[in-house]
C-alpha cells in the first residue's frame, strides 16, 4: 500500500523527443500517484480524502491510464507481466480509494437508491459498491451485482475462492488483525461496503443506513459493521480482478448454490 495516499501527480508513459516524435513506451516500474493526501477527521475518527478534478474528468483519466497499462500488459513477457501486475494493483487501489470513492462521500443513502452520479439522488449500499467498481473501469453490470446478496457479491468480486474469506463475529477481531493492509470488499449479514486497512487500522467505507449517507468510519466504532457473518473479498492483491480490469473481460455475477 505504499505511495497510495500522497499528492496527485500524473504518470506519463510516453515521452516526447525534441523533434516532437513519440519515443517507445517505458516499462512501468512504479505506480502512478493518484489522489490527495488524506487528513484525519477528528469528528468522524476516519479519513478525509479530497479528490482532484471532477468526477467525469477523473473517470476519463483512469480510463486512459488503464488503456496504457493494458497495452503494455498485452505485449509484455511473463516476467514483466508479474511486475506490471503489482503496479496495476497499486494503481487500481489508489484510484478507487482516493479518486472515485471520495466523490461519493455525503451522498444520501436510500434502500432503493441507485443513482449513478455522486451527491445527486440516493444510493443503496450494494449500488454504491457496484457503481464505484464500474466507474473504475471494471466490465460489470452494476444492477445485477447490486441485487445480489452479500455472499454472492463477495464471490463475484473475489472471482476465485483463494481471494475470499468468510468468518464469524467471534473471529472478526483476530481476522482483521491478520489481513494485509489494503482494500477489500466486505459483505455482512444484510449490508455491504469496502473495508480498508491502513497502518494496521481498519475502516468501513459504505452507504450507511444508520447515518443516511456514504461515509468512512472506524470498524471498531461502527454500529453498521456489526454482523454474525462476514465475507471478505480481496481487491488490492487480487490478480484475477485486476487482470479483468486490464483486459476489459466481463466480471461474472455468480449465484451461490449452497
Amino acid at each position: 500500500m505504499k505511495k497510495l495516499l500522497i499528492a496527485f501527480s500524473p504518470f506519463i508513459l510516453f515521452i516526447s523527443c525534441d523533434n516532437g516524435q513519440e519515443q517507445k513506451t517505458e516499462i512501468i516500474s512504479e505506480a502512478p500517484v493518484i489522489g490527495e493526501k488524506p487528513e484525519i477527521d477528528s469528528n468522524n475518527c476516519g479519513l478525509n480524502f479530497i479528490p482532484s478534478k471532477n468526477y467525469k474528468e477523473k473517470k476519463n483519466q483512469i480510463k486512459t491510464l488503464r488503456n496504457k497499462f493494458a497495452t503494455q500488459y498485452k505485449s509484455s513477457s511473463d516476467s514483466n507481466k508479474t511486475n506490471l501486475m503489482k503496479v496495476a494493483q497499486s494503481t487500481f487501489t489508489s484510484a478507487l480509494l482516493n479518486e472515485i470513492i471520495p466523490h461519493w462521500y455525503g451522498t444520501e443513502w436510500d434502500f432503493n437508491g441507485y443513482t449513478a452520479k455522486p451527491n445527486e439522488g440516493k444510493i443503496a449500499c450494494g449500488y454504491f459498491v457496484s457503481t464505484t467498481l464500474r466507474d473504475m473501469g471494471l466490465n460489470l453490470n452494476r444492477y445485477d451485482l447490486a441485487k445480489k446478496g452479500p455472499k454472492d457479491e463477495a464471490k463475484s468480486i473475489a472471482i476465485s475462492p483463494e481471494n475470499l474469506i468468510s468468518f464469524s463475529e467471534d473471529e472478526s477481531e483476530h481476522l482483521l488483525d491478520s489481513i494485509n493492509n489494503g482494500l477489500y470488499f466486505i459483505g455482512l449479514d444484510n449490508h455491504v461496503g469496502y473495508l480498508y486497512k491502513h497502518n494496521s487500522i481498519t475502516y468501513f467505507i459504505h452507504s450507511n443506513y444508520l447515518e443516511n449517507k456514504v461515509m468512512i468510519e472506524l470498524t471498531k466504532t461502527s454500529e453498521a459493521f456489526m454482523s454474525l457473518t462476514y465475507y471478505l473479498a480481496n481487491i488490492s492483491e487480487n490478480d484475477l480482478l485486476i487482470e479483468k480490469w486490464l483486459t476489459k473481460e466481463s466480471i461474472k455475477i455468480v449465484t451461490d448454490k449452497n
